[in-house]
């Protein structure tokens, strides 16, 4: 019989280091929502891929951070637990912080912007954990120059030490991203597959589809509101799903803010707003469920669920 490799492989960085872009070019799907802002990714995602004999389960984290409320506590629980229950780590770098102007808004050169991330991530740099297997991937080369990019690289293959692989790749444009997986697979443990080879995801569609909505709500609003916002599903009504002359999925989902004001804004002048979020939304949802879908959302303001651990629950963030 052939023997099979299957494992768990953590994707961990800093915040807008582009870990929910790499997962979602590895399994060729949006499976964790991605944009500009920091802290997009609030829970553990999955992301399934299966070749031949190795099968791997790439699971994207919320970015390192040092929590001020419920939910953050949430997301770096989530950080941290990944780390404890994955055979493979991966350490996402994103080399866009090097491009001219973001070192001048940091009000720092690339030399010592370097020295700063390199001391800030010692623990992972010095080999915390020499058990698992370790790989450092430097993300966004498709922003720099090559010589710049290949100057960056030797400096950190020096500061994590030849036996930590490096691969450079740019999850946007999908440079790289085959080469970082048949790296993996050589590192994955032996052992049957855990998932049906054609699962991208163990996250249901319910989940995803909440997830969808949240992303469109993200990308349409601004400032902090983003970050107090979360969508659950209320209805999902799939009587009509596989109807030959019909086929409908029924969704209604529950956008939660906290307070009133914020209410008001993701509604937005004559419904503008929310109706801008549901069309995008609907539209990744048809993909994901390959059928045509009546998707209605509400707004529903839902006192300080950031800062508490039970309403936290309520809205489903819970063990991953």
């Amino acid at each position: 019989m052939m023997t099979t490799r299957c494992g768990f492989v953590a994707l961990v960085g800093q915040p807008n280091a582009g870990k929910s872009t790499l997962l979602n070019a590895l399994v060729d799907w949006p499976v964790a929502a991605v944009t500009p802002k920091p802290q997009t990714t609030q829970r553990l995602w999955r992301g399934i891929v299966t070749q031949q004999s190795c099968q791997t389960i790439w699971v994207d984290s919320p970015g390192q951070l040092d929590p001020v409320n419920a939910l953050q506590t949430y997301m770096h629980d989530q950080y941290k637990k990944v780390f404890a229950n994955c055979d493979v780590l991966v350490h996402v770098e994103s080399l866009a912080k090097y491009l001219p102007e973001q070192c001048q808004r940091m009000q720092s050169q690339p030399e010592q912007l370097l020295q700063d991330v390199i001391c800030a991530d010692r623990p992972f740099f010095s080999g915390w954990d020499t058990k698992k297997p370790h790989l450092l991937v430097l993300n966004q080369i498709d922003r720099l120059p090559q010589k710049q990019v290949q100057q960056l690289a030797q400096r950190y293959q020096a500061a994590v030490g030849k036996k930590v692989p490096l691969c450079l790749l740019s999850a946007r444009t999908g440079e790289g991203v085959k080469q970082l997986q048949r790296q993996i697979n050589s590192c994955l443990p032996t052992g049957p597959f855990l998932f049906d080879a054609d699962l991208i995801t163990d996250a249901s569609e319910r989940l995803l589809t909440a997830e969808c909505i949240r992303h469109q709500a993200m990308l349409q609003l601004r400032q902090e509101l983003p970050y107090c916002v979360a969508v659950t599903i209320e209805q999902f009504n799939e009587k009509r799903r596989f109807d030959k002359h019909k086929p409908l999925v029924d969704i209604t989902a529950i956008v939660h803010v906290q307070r009133t004001s914020q209410r008001a804004m993701v509604i937005g002048k004559n419904a503008n707003r929310i109706k801008a979020i549901g069309t995008a939304a609907r539209q990744t949802v048809q993909r994901l469920l390959d059928c045509p879908v009546m998707l209605r959302l509400l707004v529903r303001v839902q006192p300080n669920w950031t800062k508490e651990v039970g309403s936290l629950r309520k809205l489903g963030y819970t063990d991953s």
